[in-house]
């Protein structure tokens, strides 16, 4: 589509043809086209559609219902701008291909690659930037309006994928040093999530850096105070993807190639 269209499904469901809004009517035309975007550039069965569609008694017309919802949001979306084969029909289902700058899903991905790519040629300042492009994305609850069970499955791992990489992005810029940064963004955090494991290793990471004890100011449960580090014994972060050089953080930040 070279630019021309645009999905957004990290928050109510967005279609744009070369910037101008596209309205899907309809909740059943919504939640189609929300589930072929989740399964973008893979074959989407005839059989999926009808079951989420009529997850307890499809009726004995559902295929010929699903072939006719396709056809409408297909004249839909051409109508509004965008190509005739943006879903295509293969043998047994469809399929509706998008590049990486097409969906905000798949930004999203690209962004979190392009990350682990700059670390691994220790461009820290890229990688950070990248971890940061990638939940800046979200515009809210994925999907919102919409209870289809398996569009609702979907939202709720892509709410667990933008914490995973905002855990990830915190644990890369603690061990750059960037504690006074992020000691707010990680309470916040960490009321919001408190029975995280790893956020909370990062916040008492981030206030024993900063001096300060995991007091009453600190607690993100409410349900009593984190550890104090000097008790806890040493606090560490599992699942960091971003392995840093020996002794990076603990005398100099590292420093980023010029090409950031």
């Amino acid at each position: 589509m070279y630019g021309v269209a645009w999905f957004g499904i990290l928050g109510p469901l967005e279609v744009t043809a070369v910037g101008r809004l596209i309205r899907i009517a309809g909740r059943s035309q919504r939640e189609l086209l929300a589930v072929l975007l989740l399964r973008a550039n893979q074959l989407v069965s005839i059989d999926l559609l009808i079951e989420t569609g009529w997850p307890d008694t499809p009726p004995a017309s559902a295929r010929r219902q699903v072939q006719n919802a396709v056809g409408r949001l297909r004249n839909t979306l051409t109508n509004g701008g965008l190509p005739g084969d943006l879903i295509e029909t293969r043998p047994g289902g469809y399929l509706l291909g998008a590049m990486a700058d097409e969906l905000d899903t798949l930004t999203f991905n690209r962004h979190v690659e392009e990350s682990r790519q700059a670390s691994a040629r220790q461009q820290w300042d890229k990688a950070v930037a990248r971890l940061r492009a990638a939940p800046a994305l979200w515009r809210g609850q994925p999907l919102p309006d919409l209870d289809n069970h398996l569009v609702v499955a979907e939202a709720r791992r892509l709410q667990e994928r933008r914490v995973e990489v905002l855990e990830e992005c915190l644990d890369l810029e603690l061990r750059l040093g960037r504690h006074h940064q992020v000691v707010g963004e990680l309470t916040a955090l960490a009321e919001e999530h408190p029975l995280r494991e790893r956020v909370c290793a990062l916040l008492m990471l981030a206030l024993y850096r900063n001096g300060r004890t995991a007091g009453r100011s600190a607690d993100p449960g409410g349900g009593g105070r984190l550890p104090h580090p000097g008790r806890a014994g040493p606090v560490r972060t599992r699942g960091s993807r971003h392995r840093l050089p020996a002794g990076a953080v603990r005398h100099r930040r590292p420093q980023p190639r010029a090409d950031v």
